[in-house]
């Protein structure tokens, strides 16, 4: 089994999702990166013993959107920390996973490795 230390950055503004995967990179993390839920699931399907974070836009195109991926990976694969970020809309608790947190954007760099890094067990 390979060790859970990546995050999977789901957004489907190219500038956002280049934003995000820049800070994680710097901070040295492996990251994967899709840019809707149904591709998400495709990565997951994969490579879900690897990830140890979520960071999932709301709003995207297809079958899922970020509230509903971030529901499917809390009941398929529960050991993924979950963090929905929206610049739109904030949703509420009842939309969310249970053990999800809610950031708006534009998020706080600062803020989103504290949460990767309290949850990812790697040499961060």
């Amino acid at each position: 089994m390979r060790s859970k230390n990546k995050v999977l950055i789901v957004e489907d503004e190219p500038l956002q999702r280049m934003l995000a995967t820049e800070v994680l990179a710097e901070a040295g993390y492996e990251f994967y990166e899709a840019s809707s839920g149904d591709e998400a699931v495709a990565i997951l399907l994969e490579h879900a013993d690897e990830v140890c974070f979520l960071l999932t836009d709301v709003n995207m195109e297809g079958t899922l959107d970020g509230l509903a991926l971030a529901r499917r990976v809390s009941v398929s694969w529960p050991w993924i920390s979950i963090v929905v970020t929206s610049g739109r809309e904030n949703p509420s608790p009842s939309e969310m996973p249970p053990q999800a947190i809610f950031t708006p954007k534009p998020w706080r760099q600062a803020t989103l490795l504290q949460q990767i890094s309290e949850t990812c067990h790697s040499s961060h």
